[in-house]
This record gives structure tokens, C-alpha cells and sequence, in this order.
């Protein structure tokens, strides 16, 4: 079982690095071919977007770049799909192979999370809403962080979904701002993500003054 686990890890390294060396994670890259194949830019979108999720790489300007190419409705609708599957392929990939390697990183990254153990393994959904709902960790180390804890596979897919739900619209909105250079647009989209942003802040310093 062991040697199962290493060779899927290097399959998965080795694949991530051929994606990466093909230039097919860059975000011009990204534009072209969709541009290339508009039928499949849904399918090739929410494809990047799971692998981005999967191998570290930022979200936001994936995101933006939905907003930008198919509006903030659909946009918001293709990153919601390839963000979950992303996240959950992440948590499954950190449970059942990495448990061991990513309590390394959980204990120097995110050393807050294991506080909050208890609460995820009585009631997963709502903790896990929280965490997508106010950025306390980076959306991509949780993702794997979340596999060593004891919450439900189910709540933690379904809570991710639900709780992505404003960052999505607000990042696609803003990238469609930027598309259409509407100056009131981007002023509306800035201020939704400053309030979101706004959110873990303000969380962060209630529970430090309640400790």
C-alpha cells in the first residue's frame, strides 16, 4: 500500500511538471486556446482550473480570466465546478496519500487549523463554510490541511461550494469589469472583494480580543 501511495505521488508530480513545462498553466496560454476552440473553452477552463487548484498555483488570476472570456455568470459557474473538484481531488489526495507529509506543512503553514480539529469533526459543514467564506488560511494549503482532519467528505465538498459562492462572483464580476473597461464596474467589483477581504481581518482581530 505504501509503495501504491509513492507511485501515485510521483505519477502526480510528474504530470503536474509536464503540464507546467508545456506552458499549458500559463494564462496567455490559457487565452489562446481557448480563444482557439470556444466550444471546449468550458471544458479546457475548468480542467486548468482543477489542476491550478491541485499543484499550488494562484486561483485569482484564473478567475479573473472567467469573468473576462465568459461573463460573471457563467464564469462564476465554470470556476464554482473546477475549484470544488479541484479542492476535493486535493482533500482526497491529502487523506488517503499524503497524510504523513502534510501534517509537516499543516503544523508549519497553517499552525492555527489543528484549534479548530474538534469543531470540524462535530459539526464540518458549518466550520468549513466558515473557512471559504472568511480567508483565515490559503485557499489551496487547506485544501489539503482539511484531508488530515476528521470532517466528512461530503459536508467539506458540499460547505467548499457553498462558501466560494461570493468570492467567485465577485472575482468573475471584476474581470469582466476589466474586459469592458467600465469604470463603474470596476469600482463596484473593487469594493466587493475589499469587503471580502475586509471580512477576514475583522474576524481575526474579534477572536484575538475574545482569547
Amino acid at each position: 500500500m505504501k509503495k501504491l501511495k509513492i507511485i501515485m505521488l510521483i505519477l502526480l508530480v510528474i504530470c503536474i511538471g509536464w503540464l507546467y513545462q508545456l506552458g499549458i498553466l500559463d494564462v496567455e496560454r490559457i487565452t489562446e486556446m481557448i480563444e482557439e476552440s470556444p466550444r471546449w473553452a468550458p471544458v479546457v477552463f475548468i480542467l486548468l482550473y482543477i489542476i491550478a487548484t491541485i499543484a499550488f498555483f494562484p486561483a485569482t488570476p484564473l478567475s479573473l480570466a472567467a469573468g473576462a472570456l465568459f461573463g460573471a455568470f457563467f464564469g462564476s459557474i465554470y470556476i464554482l465546478i473546477g475549484a470544488t473538484i479541484g479542492a476535493s481531488l486535493a482533500f482526497l489526495v491529502s487523506r488517503f496519500l499524503l497524510q504523513e507529509s502534510v501534517v509537516h506543512i499543516v503544523e508549519r503553514r497553517i499552525p492555527r487549523l489543528e484549534h479548530y480539529a474538534q469543531a470540524m469533526e462535530t459539526n464540518g459543514f458549518l466550520t468549513v463554510l466558515l473557512f471559504r467564506l472568511v480567508p483565515l488560511f490559503p485557499f489551496n494549503i487547506l485544501n489539503f490541511g482539511l484531508g488530515i482532519t476528521k470532517v466528512p467528505f461530503r459536508e467539506y465538498v458540499a460547505a467548499t461550494m457553498l462558501g466560494m459562492i461570493p468570492g467567485t462572483l465577485t472575482l468573475s464580476f471584476l474581470g469582466g469589469a476589466f474586459l469592458s473597461g467600465s469604470v463603474r464596474d470596476m469600482v463596484i467589483g473593487g469594493v466587493m472583494y475589499t469587503g471580502l477581504a475586509s471580512i477576514g481581518v475583522i474576524y481575526n482581530r474579534y477572536k484575538k480580543q475574545s482569547v
